[in-house]
């Protein structure tokens, strides 16, 4: 009776490892980290950490002040990165594969603030960047067989330090999007307007 009770829970332990194991096969992760600096001339630096290749469908910044918010698409802007040659099309169109345990950088966070700002209030730039309090960088993205879109975010503060905005990100980690509810978001978000201001 004892050898059967043993025998059960090892068989337990191993059906529990088995679990963990495939439910994070299954998983997507995505990081978003800044590096190269602590202000807007830092890299952001998106990072693939899945068991398997993802597909880059969006990445979308929102930048937020005291009033408002701007929301803007990065994937597919031409003038992001304007220093990437005609052999790197990941990092000029901001979407394709990217490989388990791959990165690419997008720019630096001056980039996609000044992108974002030109496209949605090209009227008074300089006012959005005197107010701006936080910077968050959305990834959106296909995994696997999976119907549903996988995603991740991370958001900055932006804290003025004289004439320098200094970034201090809000989490230690990237919050992975994999509720049922949040990733139907996703698709509706990007269904939706993404150059806007909230």
């Amino acid at each position: 009776m004892l050898a059967n009770a043993g025998m059960l829970i090892v068989w337990v332990t191993y059906l529990q490892v088995f679990l963990a194991g495939y439910r994070r096969e299954r998983r997507a992760k995505i990081l978003v980290n800044r590096g190269g600096g602590t202000d807007l001339r830092a890299r952001c630096l998106l990072s693939n950490m899945s068991a398997e290749p993802i597909y880059i469908q969006s990445i979308v910044a929102r930048l937020q002040t005291a009033d408002a918010s701007a929301l803007c698409q990065l994937t597919d802007l031409e003038n992001l990165d304007e220093d990437a040659g005609p052999g790197d099309p990941m990092r000029t169109l901001k979407q394709g594969p990217l490989g388990a345990g791959c990165f690419i950088d997008i720019g630096t966070f001056d980039d996609v603030v000044r992108e974002t700002i030109g496209r949605v209030a090209s009227d008074d730039p300089q006012a959005w960047r005197r107010k701006l309090q936080a910077i968050e960088i959305t990834v959106v993205a296909v995994y696997g067989p999976d119907e549903l879109l996988a995603g991740a975010e991370r958001r900055f503060e932006c804290r003025a330090d004289g004439e320098v905005i200094q970034l201090r990100p809000t989490s230690i980690g990237t919050r992975q999007i994999r509720s049922r509810r949040d990733r139907r978001s996703l698709e509706n978000m990007l269904l939706g307007d993404l150059c806007r201001v909230e």
